[in-house]
């Protein structure tokens, strides 16, 4: 049976991880590879929920308003 992930939690929890990296190392170290580490995922698993860098970002900017 696949594993029930409830995305919008997900995308809450990567929000956080990149806003960790953001403060922690700055902009230009807050790529994918960077965030998933924080977020204890694969890389390939955070594209599930953000498919790009500008997308995760965005969402990182949207988590604070």
């Amino acid at each position: 049976m696949p594993k029930l992930i409830d995305h919008a939690r997900r995308r809450e929890e990567l929000a956080e991880a990149a806003w960790r990296v953001l403060l922690r190392e700055g902009v230009g170290r807050a790529s994918v590879r960077n965030v998933a580490a924080e977020a204890g995922l694969t890389v390939n698993s955070l594209r599930h929920v953000f498919s790009t860098q500008d997308e995760l970002l965005g969402a990182l900017v949207l988590s604070r308003l």
